[in-house]
């Protein structure tokens, strides 16, 4: 029973020192904030990295902005540090000798300049098809990625479109079948007359 008394009595005073000392462990320290913006545009960045490293180089403490751009450091050790702020296509800050107060709020906000090593000039974006397409219920003969129809008429580059041939006539079959129907734009054209009219049509007008 002496035992167990004197080991509660241990514990007691343990729990009243820490809460004796707890006040002056909180005055001895103090708190680093701020906003994190673009320079360019004033944006708020989100997810920005604030990091406090100590004369030795060692990370002390570090915090991420919310939404709104702000970041808050607390229960930092009164003293020096060198703050460095971070952001994905962004130039790191580095600022040395910020300087924490016991109890006191110590102020950093930054504009971030963008990283223009990241920066790319204008790009231009060119669709290039290929000279024939498949589609679910189609083959597309592309003309004008076909350099043989240049300066051609249509009925001259129907001769190049696999299983379609052309004969010296200009009669157009399509797997050994005369039996061809011809659209523009659209509307048939008249069997009597279409190979006068796809003779007329350059290929690079389709």
């Amino acid at each position: 029973m002496p035992f167990t008394l004197k080991y509660i009595q241990k514990a007691v005073f343990a729990a009243v020192f820490a809460c004796l000392a707890m006040p002056y462990l909180i005055a001895q320290s103090g708190t680093l904030k701020g906003k994190i913006t673009a320079s360019d545009s004033n944006e708020a960045l989100n997810y920005a990295t604030v990091t406090m490293l100590a004369a030795d180089g060692k990370i002390v403490q570090a915090a991420a902005t919310d939404s709104a751009g702000a970041y808050k450091i607390k229960n930092i050790a009164v003293g020096c540090y060198t703050v460095k702020i971070s952001y994905i296509g962004f130039k790191e800050y580095s600022l040395a000798n910020v300087c924490i107060e016991a109890g006191k709020n110590t102020k950093l906000s930054v504009a971030l300049k963008p990283n223009e090593d990241n920066q790319i000039g204008q790009v231009t974006i060119t669709e290039s098809k290929s000279v024939f397409q498949n589609d679910i219920d189609k083959k597309v003969y592309n003309v004008a990625q076909d350099i043989t129809s240049d300066g051609a008429t249509t009925l001259e580059a129907l001769a190049n479109v696999p299983s379609v041939s052309v004969d010296i006539d200009g009669n157009i079959a399509m797997r050994g079948s005369g039996s061809v129907r011809i659209w523009i734009d659209g509307r048939p054209v008249k069997s009597g007359g279409k190979i006068d009219i796809l003779s007329q049509i350059p290929a690079n007008a389709i």
